[in-house]
């Protein structure tokens, strides 16, 4: 007998049952497949086995692959009792040409639906791939799967749901930009690091052309070697990258310590009124009308 991985294996079972086979309606979109294919993580490994892709079921006996499904679940279950499986959130939805399990020439049009599911206790975010195959969408495991069931033990990779993948391929879940506060938001403090001229004037100025709120220009504690951005209010680190490029300096300038450094030239009265304070060197006087 196989011995069975320590946690349910997620990354070898599916559960797309149609019409004839375990009563279930035919899912019409691979999301559908993919929740229907959750709901049977806990019992029905006919109808999982029978809805796997024909060239995978070709290298792998149901028997085998019904055993390795419920030593699985009976290991890690008091009374041996499958958990409850319940599809949670779609995550992503990826299409894209792969070998078909069987025939791997010409590419078959497949989706990858990345899913966040529960299954007793255990929340995880698990991807399989999906291919259309006349009608009715089927499921494929991963290569590395495929060869534990024709190997001495069960499938181990359960914690992920591996998916059905050529090497080169990944699965980005979705980003979430959050948009830069607008610059009319933002209080600039100019500060003149070179102690000498109206550097400080002339940059806000150019700030104000932008679009920024400036205060009263001002000079620096101290005279410096360097232009520096100071943020001075939490949370506004982008803007001071933003601002950084916008006077054709690097990123590296901005200072995110808050409360900026002791040894930072900005005289105390602005502390609490800017967001972010600009001490002018020699690198952005060069670019101002006075330098």
């Amino acid at each position: 007998m196989k011995a069975a991985s320590v946690v349910p294996a997620l990354a070898v079972m599916g559960a797309l049952v149609v019409s004839g086979c375990g009563g279930t309606s035919k899912a019409t979109t691979p999301v559908a497949a993919m929740q229907q294919w959750v709901s049977q993580l806990s019992a029905d490994y006919t109808s999982q086995w029978q809805t796997m892709v024909p060239g995978q079921q070709a290298k792998i006996p149901e028997a085998t692959f019904e055993l390795c499904n419920q030593e699985a679940y009976v290991g890690t279950n008091v009374g041996n009792n499958p958990p409850s499986a319940t599809y949670l959130d779609t995550v992503a939805v990826h299409q894209q040409s792969l070998p078909l399990p069987g025939h791997p020439t010409p590419l078959t049009p497949a989706t990858l639906v990345t899913a966040k599911v529960q299954v007793g206790k255990t929340v995880s975010t698990i991807t399989l791939t999906w291919f259309d195959l006349g009608g009715t969408w089927r499921w494929a495991l991963s290569n590395a799967a495929v060869a534990s069931y024709l190997g001495p033990s069960c499938p181990s990779v359960a914690s992920t749901g591996s998916p059905y993948l050529t090497p080169t391929t990944t699965v980005a879940p979705p980003t979430t930009t959050v948009p830069l506060v607008a610059p009319a938001n933002v209080r600039v403090q100019a500060l003149n690091g070179l102690l000498e001229g109206s550097l400080a004037g002339e940059l806000n100025a150019k700030l104000k052309t932008d679009g920024y709120a400036t205060l009263a220009a001002d000079n620096a504690t101290t005279r410096v070697t360097a232009t520096s951005i100071y943020v001075l209010t939490p949370g506004f680190v982008p803007e001071a990258n933003a601002l950084a490029q916008k006077l054709g300096l690097p990123t590296t300038v901005v200072v995110d310590t808050i409360p900026p450094p002791a040894t930072a030239p900005i005289p105390n009265y602005i502390l609490g009124h800017a967001d972010l304070v600009v001490v002018i060197g020699p690198d952005l006087a060069a670019t101002l009308p006075g330098g």
